[in-house]
């Protein structure tokens, strides 16, 4: 679940674990959250309005960004929607 200027909730439907990611080093790199989508290997692609793409690897737990004006980014940091490319096995 995305909050507004918050974090980014997150609670799966096989255990009673509810996590929270706020902005920081090792989690998210901006505060709004406004999408999100899972990829085939259970990691989430998250959208942020001003943040660019942000992307956790659940496995490793560890968080990376793709900024506008860096490689393979998005033309905007400011992702409002998300859509799975399955040839890709990423988000557009």
């Amino acid at each position: 679940m995305g909050t507004y200027g918050g974090k980014l909730v997150y609670s799966s439907l096989y255990d009673k674990t509810v996590r929270y990611f706020r902005p920081g080093p090792e989690s998210l790199n901006h505060p709004i959250v406004s999408s999100f989508a899972e990829d085939r290997q259970g990691n989430i692609w998250i959208g942020t309005e001003g943040g660019g793409l942000n992307y956790w690897n659940r496995q490793s737990n560890s968080f990376a960004y793709y900024l506008k004006g860096t490689a393979n980014a998005p033309n905007s940091n400011m992702i409002k929607s998300l859509r799975f490319d399955p040839e890709k096995d990423s988000c557009i």
